[in-house]
């Protein structure tokens, strides 16, 4: 790719007029195009062959005592992509003057492909032309060609111009107040998010606007123009910026525990960490993500022992409320009020941890003492009929050592009543199903997970070893739970033999001994 560049004969004279006279010369456009002449017949162009576009001419600046240099800037057609052979640069003597075509740049070789800007939007290509006169006011040029260039090394030109966005941000940002600063420089020709063509916008949360103002000042040695809503004069020269727009938010943790959760201790550290992520990590711009918040309330309750976990985190906010990923605009910032925005809450429920101890199963404990199953140390039992003055419902074993299914005595020096969040826990998984009382017997049904448990109450006279005695009908919501039955343990840990037989009725045989009065029998391991 090899650029050259005339002053056309009619911008000669032009610019000799201009030079010899009193009138202002201005620098009206600059245009690009697809065609080219004959390097020959460069200087006798008075148009570009076949113009597609206007070029942004986004730099002036003076060079030596008499000269100007001028940055063209190519950016992405609106319409359709083309190959850019040719650049003109116009302009006219005085305001109601004749717009002249001055300079012609061509290259008659590859040229450079310029995309559609819905394909490529942040395609740029940079012409650099320098007009110099002598003291005879002659006119040469001197033309300093780019190639189309990558965002980073614009970027890079950006620097050698005076425009660091580092620099100027950290200049903000020791302003008194100043919170967060977004730089944006516009670098198409064409406005994006309001922001006009080859302007800085300035994006400041907190801080006073003098002091702001004079900050980017300091630090915006590149001639670019700053864009905003709001402005302030400084050395004659007009410093604009935009306030970012606030998005306030409320935060609600709700915790859950076996026993009701003391966060005291914790409680402040969390709602400090959650009000700093939201008002000073996240940035302007920047998704507000409910798995960060998470994540700090688990680093804070990780002090905390005992079972205690979250049950739901939401925020809520002019977005409506989520419990997701919260995306915002490129100009505006989610923020808290005041810690007094963040809720923490907690209550005694299910937690996994006593899902998972109920799971593994739960005793049943009647006629006083007897127990179906072991119960361990820290344990759980369901206790009916107890003749310690316990009344019927939910323990724990509170001793050290196991309570066995024979031969223990289930009393208060044992067994105390469970939490509101361990019972909680316990229904949800262990419930009765159907409680009937006809003229055969009463069942009791409880759940386990998938293990269905049911007890039996019947008044009997005698029950004899090895014979088998109707209990009567099965209600008929037990009936599709049961697959078998098998052995069950009763009175005084006496082991019976009971079947369903296929009109539904329940028989028990005792198989260690005959015994009489009330016989109760408990079963823990049906499956539906």
């Amino acid at each position: 790719m090899s650029w050259i560049g005339v002053v056309t004969n009619a911008g000669d004279a032009l610019l000799a007029q201009w030079a010899g006279g009193s009138e202002t010369l201005y620098i009206t456009k600059a245009t690009v195009g697809s065609g080219y002449v004959a390097e020959a017949n460069m200087r006798t162009a008075t148009a570009l062959q076949s113009e597609k576009d206007t070029a942004a001419i986004v730099e002036n600046k003076a060079v030596g005592n008499y000269g100007r240099k001028l940055r063209l800037r190519v950016g992405p057609n609106d319409t359709a992509g083309y190959t850019a052979h040719e650049i003109g640069l116009w302009g006219k003597l005085g305001a109601n003057g004749t717009e002249t075509l001055i300079q012609l740049h061509q290259d008659d070789d590859e040229g450079v492909p310029v995309p559609k800007s819905s394909e490529s939007p942040e395609f740029v290509f940079d012409l650099i032309a320098v007009l110099a006169t002598s003291n005879t006011a002659s006119l040469t040029v001197n033309l300093d060609s780019s190639v189309y260039v990558t965002e980073l090394q614009l970027e890079e030109t950006e620097t050698e111009l005076g425009f660091n966005p580092d620099v100027m941000k950290a200049a903000i940002m020791a302003v008194s107040g100043v919170t967060h600063v977004l730089i944006r420089l516009n670098r198409s020709n064409t406005t994006v998010d309001g922001i006009p063509a080859g302007k800085i916008n300035v994006l400041v949360s907190g801080g006073a606007k003098a002091s702001i103002c004079q900050a980017i000042y300091d630090t915006n040695t590149s001639g670019l123009e700053t864009y905003g809503t709001l402005s302030a004069e400084i050395s004659g020269e007009t410093i604009s910026f935009s306030r970012v727009t606030l998005m306030p938010v409320h935060v609600r943790v709700q915790l859950q525990g076996l026993e009701e959760p003391d966060i005291t201790d914790v409680a402040t550290d969390i709602k400090h960490n959650i009000f700093q992520y939201i008002n000073y990590t996240l940035n302007v711009g920047e998704s507000l993500e409910v798995s960060k918040i998470r994540d700090l309330v688990n680093d804070g309750l990780g002090s905390i022992t005992g079972n205690i976990e979250i049950m739901d985190i939401y925020i809520s906010g002019a977005h409506g409320i989520s419990r997701g990923i919260i995306p915002t605009e490129w100009n505006k910032k989610f923020t808290l009020t005041a810690t007094t925005e963040i809720e923490l809450s907690t209550t005694t429920t299910a937690t996994s941890d006593a899902i998972a101890k109920v799971d593994a199963g739960l005793a049943i404990i009647v006629s006083g003492d007897s127990c179906t199953q072991a119960v361990p140390a820290g344990g759980y039992a369901y206790i009916k009929n107890n003749t310690h003055g316990l009344t019927e419902g939910l323990y724990k074993n509170k001793s050290s050592s196991s309570f066995p299914t024979s031969g223990g005595t289930a009393n208060s020096t044992v067994f105390e009543a469970v939490s509101e969040g361990i019972a909680n826990a316990l229904n949800s998984k262990f419930t009765c199903q159907e409680t009937v009382t006809n003229s055969y017997m009463k069942v009791t049904g409880f759940s386990c997970g998938n293990i269905k448990c049911l007890y039996f109450e019947k008044t009997i006279a005698q029950m004899t070893q090895d014979t088998s005695y109707d209990f009567g009908l099965l209600p008929t919501s037990l009936r599709s739970h049961l697959v078998s039955i098998g052995h069950v343990i009763g009175y005084n840990n006496r082991e019976f033999e009971a079947i369903v037989s296929d009109d539904n009725h329940l028989y028990v045989k005792p198989l260690s001994g005959n015994l009489g009065g009330d016989v109760n029998l408990w079963c823990s391991y049906f499956y539906t």
